[in-house]
């Protein structure tokens, strides 16, 4: 049972109130109000709980000439976008930025005017400044032509239906100027064919192809890629997934006979199966039995939502089979989170994180688990009168300072300032400037430090065309004209696979980089699934680093042979009934002598060594003499050998680490991403755009180094370096592991080697340290077998969550709505 809605209508039949009734007797209603304005519309307001109105005034008649209809709606923070409608069918929306999108339709060839669709979408931005190509304009439009083909002009007899769309850019220059125009069309053709047996949706753009083959239900059947395996769909006689394969690989779905509810997930070759083994009675899952026999249990609450999660397996402590207690969840009436409660490992162990809720349903923080005796610690958001978010930020607590971070708005509803500090002391102001609905530059102010700005161009397709950090040489990108992929940024190409019957997946086939280096990625022979078979760097025709796989029937590395430049490692790789793995060899055979064997308990804790765990899951000791522990929030506290001692902030962040007298402080921005970094009295910074790494400073905001990202969002492909921008070619495994740095003289400036708990074992060549300028790749957001490690903590900071790297554990709980940042380097 949820929370009681009451609605309440009008003498016209036309709803006015919606509310909540909650148990406590507290009622929360939006209302709706209906007025008739003096130009002969209608005036609808509707008001949050909290009192918030958005307006919405609905006009038409002959007084407002060709339009046949005007909304113009007033939101909540005051601004207007207006909607306008004419007779030909064309509409027109104006936000209150100044950017308009006009909408032109035409007649369906097969339906005329009953069904028309957009023949012509033109998104145009008034800008009035250089922040864009155009002066005054940048426009973006997409023009569609639909042509049918019948064996008769009657509906029924519809064979085929093409849609050309055009898309055109405004006119433009290369912003290097002089140079080649941009590229200011690109054509797609969309295709249904086969309309009568199997219709077939074919996708096309240039080389670039994908098709869909739906059944005469309208189920997808197929999904095909150039170059790849088809992906196959099958139902059964109640029109239900039962299968989907891509050629040797297959998952299937069973049902239960008598109440249709899914039963089995089994996923083939190897049968890894998941069972809901019991419900309630409503079809809820209980009970579910996990690959490699593992149960988890599952308890609801009296309004039907979950409520409790138990973890397979037996305590680790208990002399007897116990099962592990469980996880709570507190949801209110209104299906909102209010609680936490973690398994009890000790009456005096605080285990409880409250989460509150405004009036409008819009989180307000959260209150941590913490002992009586000391501060509370919490985390915030506040709202400015729009209901826009105006600052978030926790409290202070022991030696942590309260940190904040509050956002202001320009007039036209866009956030415009976000403003740091720490203690009450601004440490940052990040001003963010549009022109229309681009955004051209981020100002960041740094307390003690010079301004660093990032500055953006776009092309006429509104791309980001270049990155200005600082001042230095742009970072440009480049598209292909034909299939609008990227072709290259920051001064590294990139090239794409080749074709197959005229057409291709777009998938990575390689980078090229000045002076001869590249980094090739191979694929099996077409068809494949896609997956890499050989990641090769080279300068010119030697090889620096390549690394061959092999992989089992569910695509798991099954043989991995390396060489990074003189070091070869050969590895071959088992997995157990959960597809875990189990043993690794010492070559590249079945029978080469076993290095490594992995075993893990019921709830997946690995079992093979002295490890000890807690009922949070949470690693208290390893072998003899390494202990750990845990503040109230479940962050780990304490390492025993080496010693350490680490400080986090109310919202997780790592904020100092203790090793052996070492001390290293780390500074948060108001986003939880992490900008500085002192060790020893030296400092470096971070500069972001959204979220990734753009630049690394020194302590007075100089930019020693810059990241180009071209394959992933996360691991940059490319270092440049100082004020020249000299490029250093990242080289990655297939874990996305950095392994070398090649400079532009093809020399590797830095290797890395990882252990089997990705530490890495960076190999330095003290010829190239000089031109590295301080370890340009130890601030490279990596990730992979190994996010970032540090040669003091162990620590590493990935994917937005740390871990140690001597154990493979996380140190910090999955608080829900904890606010996790995305940072990606090193602690």
């Amino acid at each position: 049972m949820g929370t009681p809605h009451k609605f309440l209508y009008d003498f016209s039949g036309r709803l006015v109130s919606d509310s909540n009734v909650y148990a406590s007797g507290d009622e929360r209603a939006i209302t709706l109000q209906g007025v008739s304005s003096s130009t002969g519309g209608r005036f609808v307001r509707r008001k949050s709980p909290l009192g918030r109105t958005m307006i919405r005034h609905i006009e038409r008649g002959a007084a407002l000439g060709d339009v046949t209809e005007r909304i113009s709606t007033t939101g909540e923070d005051g601004l207007i976008t207006v909607s306008e409608r004419k007779a030909s069918g064309t509409s027109v929306v104006t936000t209150p930025d100044r950017t308009t999108v006009t909408t032109t339709v035409a007649a369906d060839p097969r339906l005329g005017l009953s069904a028309p669709y957009a023949s012509s979408v033109v998104t145009l931005n008034q800008i009035g400044d250089g922040g864009v190509d155009a002066a005054a304009t940048v426009s973006l439009t997409e023009t569609r032509v639909r042509a049918a083909g019948w064996v008769s002009p009657a509906l029924t007899s519809t064979t085929s239906v093409t849609d050309t769309v055009t898309f055109n850019g405004s006119a433009g220059t290369d912003v290097a100027g002089g140079g080649a125009p941009d590229v200011k069309s690109l054509t797609q053709i969309e295709a249904l064919t086969n309309i009568q047996t199997a219709p077939t949706l074919s996708v096309t753009r240039g080389t670039l192809k994908r098709a869909t083959v739906f059944d005469g239900a309208g189920r997808v059947t197929a999904v095909q890629v150039p170059g790849l395996h088809d992906v196959v769909m099958a139902y059964d006689t109640e029109g239900r997934l039962s299968t989907v394969t891509q050629s040797g690989r297959s998952t299937t779905f069973a049902y239960d006979a008598v109440t249709g509810y899914p039963t089995t997930v089994t996923v083939n070759p190897g049968a890894i199966i998941t069972n809901v083994t019991s419900r309630d009675g409503v079809g809820r899952p209980k009970s579910m039995t996990l690959p490699g026999s593992r149960v988890v249990d599952l308890g609801y609450n009296f309004a039907g939502r979950q409520f409790t999660v138990t973890p397979p397996g037996t305590k680790q402590s208990s002399a007897v089979a116990e099962q592990r207690p469980a996880h709570v969840f507190g949801v209110d009436a209104a299906g909102l989170l209010t609680a936490y409660t973690a398994p009890d490992i000790g009456a005096t162990v605080p285990r409880v994180a409250t989460h509150g809720w405004d009036k409008d349903k819009a989180p307000m923080g959260m209150f941590l688990p913490q002992p009586a005796s000391l501060p509370a610690r919490t985390t915030f958001v506040s709202y400015d009168e729009a209901g826009r978010v105006k600052g978030l930020g926790h409290s202070a607590t022991g030696s942590v300072a309260a940190r904040t971070a509050e956002i202001t708005y320009d007039g036209m509803g866009r956030p415009s300032v976000l403003t740091s500090k720490v203690g009450g002391s601004v440490t940052s102001t990040a001003t963010t400037t549009y022109t229309s609905g681009l955004v051209t530059q981020v100002s960041t102010a740094i307390t003690g430090a010079t301004t660093v700005p990032i500055a953006y161009q776009y092309d006429g397709f509104m791309r980001v065309k270049t990155r200005t950090i600082g001042g230095a040489v742009p970072i440009a990108s480049t598209w292909d004209s034909a299939t609008g992929l990227l072709t290259g940024t920051g001064g590294v190409g990139i090239t794409r696979t080749g074709l197959v019957g005229g057409f291709q997946s777009g998938q990575l086939a390689g980078l090229t980089a000045s002076g001869g280096r590249t980094y090739t990625v191979t694929y099996p022979a077409t068809p494949s699934y896609g997956e890499p078979q050989k990641l090769e760097a080279k300068f010119g025709a030697t090889s620096k680093y390549s690394v061959d796989l092999t992989r089992d029937g569910l695509g798991r590395v099954q043989t991995r042979h390396e060489v990074n430049e003189t070091t070869t490692t050969d590895r071959y790789y088992e997995y157990d009934t959960a597809g875990r793995l189990w043993r690794v060899r010492n070559g590249l055979l079945v029978t080469s002598p076993i290095i490594a064997t992995y075993t893990y308990d019921s709830n997946g804790n690995r079992t093979d060594q002295a490890y000890a765990y807690d009922l949070h899951d949470r690693q208290t000791g390893f072998g003899t003499g390494v202990t750990f522990t845990y503040d109230a929030n479940g962050e780990r506290k304490t390492r025993s050998t080496p010693a350490q001692t680490l400080t986090y902030d109310p919202q997780g962040q790592l904020v100092s680490v203790d090793a052996a007298g070492t001390v290293i402080t780390y500074e948060v921005d108001g986003l939880g991403r992490r900008v500085k970094r002192t060790k020893n009295g030296v400092s470096e910074r971070y500069l972001w755009d959204g979220s990734r790494i753009a630049a690394v400073l020194d302590n007075a905001g100089v930019v020693l180094r810059r990241f180009v990202y071209a394959t992933s969002g996360h691991v940059p492909d490319a270092i440049l370096e100082g004020s020249a921008g000299t490029l250093y070619l990242v080289v990655k495994d297939e874990r996305g592991s950095v392994r070398q740095l090649i400079d532009p003289a093809g020399l590797v400036a830095e290797k890395y080697e990882y252990d089997e708990w990705g530490r890495s074992c960076r190999a330095l060549r003290p010829s190239e340290r000089a031109s590295l300028a301080s370890r340009a790749a130890c601030t490279t957001p990596t990730r992979g077998s190994c996010a970032s490690a540090r040669e003091t903590t162990t620590l590493r900071s990935g994917g937005g969550r740390r871990g140690s790297d001597s154990f493979r554990r996380r140190l910090e709980p999955l608080w829900v709505l904890g606010q996790r940042s995305h940072q990606l380097h090193r602690c």
